[in-house]
Formats: C-alpha cells, structure tokens, sequence
C-alpha cells in the first residue's frame, strides 16, 4: 500500500509513506512502513502486530498507526 498523508502539527509537511502488510487472519497481521518527504527517506516505523482480524481492517488500522506516528514523529527524523 501506498498513500501520502500531510502533517497537522508542526510543519504541515506531505510525507510518502509505502507499507507492507503481512501475516494473514490466523496468524495475526503486522506492517512495515517506510517514510518520505520529497526524495528524502525520513524513516522507518516499527511493526507492530495489529489486532484486526481480517486484511481490509489491518490495512486501516496501519494506516491509522502511521499517520498516528507521522503526527508525533515517532521514528521519522526531521
């Protein structure tokens, strides 16, 4: 997956964030996600499991987590 999301706080920067999601309904699901701001690699987040049960919501929930951690800068180096 790949989305681009923009900052709210701080510097209202649009970071592009590409994730990858693995795992499957009876193992459980986790993501990776890689973050950047123009060419610039920014970060990568840590994966953790998500607690959704089947692909579509583990993609939201992800995708929650990221623009969560974007927000707070948590693992993105500015």
């Amino acid at each position: 997956m790949e989305f681009e999301y923009t900052r709210k706080r701080g510097q209202k920067r649009a970071y592009r964030v590409y994730v990858r999601l693995t795992g499957g309904p009876s193992l459980g699901f986790e993501y990776r996600a890689w973050v950047y701001h123009d060419e610039d690699f920014k970060g990568q987040l840590t994966s953790f499991p998500l607690t959704a049960t089947d692909a579509e919501a583990a993609i939201v929930e992800a995708r929650e987590r990221v623009e969560r951690d974007i927000e707070d800068l948590v693992g993105i180096n500015e």
